[in-house]
This record gives C-alpha cells, sequence and structure tokens, in this order.
C-alpha cells in the first residue's frame, strides 16, 4: 500500500517538475523570439544607420582617448547590466 501511494506522489511531483521545466523554457523561447522581432523591426535598423552617421562625425583624436579611457567597455557593461537588471526583475517574487 505504501509503494503504490509513493509511485503515486513520485509520478505528480516529476509532472510538477516537469510542468515547471517546460514552462521556464517556453517562456525563454518567448522572450527570445520577441528579441528577434524587435531586432528585425525596422525602428532598430534605422537607430542603427542613424548612429553609424554620428560616429562617423567624431574626430580621431577624440576616439583616441575614447579607447584610452576603455569608454567602449564601458558601455557594453553598463547596457549588459541594465538588461540583466530588466530579467532578473521580471522573474516573479525576486522583482
Amino acid at each position: 500500500m505504501l509503494s503504490s501511494f509513493a509511485d503515486w506522489f513520485l509520478d505528480i511531483l516529476k509532472d510538477g517538475m516537469q510542468f515547471l521545466v517546460d514552462l521556464i523554457l517556453q517562456t525563454a523561447t518567448w522572450f527570445w523570439e520577441a528579441l528577434l522581432g524587435l531586432m528585425s523591426s525596422n525602428v532598430v535598423v534605422g537607430m542603427i544607420q542613424t548612429s553609424e552617421s554620428l560616429f562617423a562625425q567624431i574626430p580621431q583624436s577624440v576616439w583616441f582617448f575614447m579607447n584610452m579611457c576603455q569608454v567602449p567597455m564601458g558601455i557594453v557593461s553598463i547596457l549588459s547590466a541594465y538588461t540583466l537588471r530588466f530579467f532578473i526583475r521580471r522573474i516573479p517574487g525576486i522583482g
């Protein structure tokens, strides 16, 4: 009797854990597809083309000192931190 109850309870736990794993994977897939959809939109492409023309106007001496002060690495670090903060705040119970 106890063995059949334990098997039944184990099956329920397995189904519940599988549901949670599937839910997490489907949510991650949805975020990835939303990100790809955003990146393929014309708004982002237009912003990239505009930023390219703006960066072309920066003189070489300014680029030299920006590279010496590691400004590109700082910008990447800040954007990564903001992105991570955005996703962490979307986790239920934490954010």
